[in-house]
């Protein structure tokens, strides 16, 4: 099951539902700090930020603890933006997943 969060509370009541994952959106208003806030009260949370995704802060959301990444937005616009994205996370340890890596 995923859920849709933006608050500490709700990402609580989403694991005690049994949330697999738990989408954190609208990403971009929200920002990769307010992950590593949560990340660290709730290191348990599976959280996949989704909305305003790019190459240019993908590694920032990494670093920040996502377990994946929602890129919708680059999959629709511009056709380049998601081999940016790939190559900026290329390499990257991923936090709690299986290989480290994305």
């Amino acid at each position: 099951m995923l859920c849709g969060v933006q608050t500490p509370t709700e990402i609580e009541s989403a694991l005690a539902d049994g949330a697999d994952l738990i989408n954190l959106f609208p990403a971009a208003l929200l920002g990769p700090d307010c992950l590593a806030a949560i990340s660290a009260a709730s290191p348990q949370a599976p959280i996949v930020p989704t909305g305003g995704i790019d190459s240019g802060n993908a590694g920032s959301w990494i670093a920040a603890r996502a377990i994946a990444l929602g890129v919708v937005g680059a999959l629709s616009g511009n056709s380049d933006e998601f081999e940016q994205i790939k190559r900026a996370l290329a390499g990257r340890e991923v936090p709690g997943c299986a290989g480290g890596s994305p």
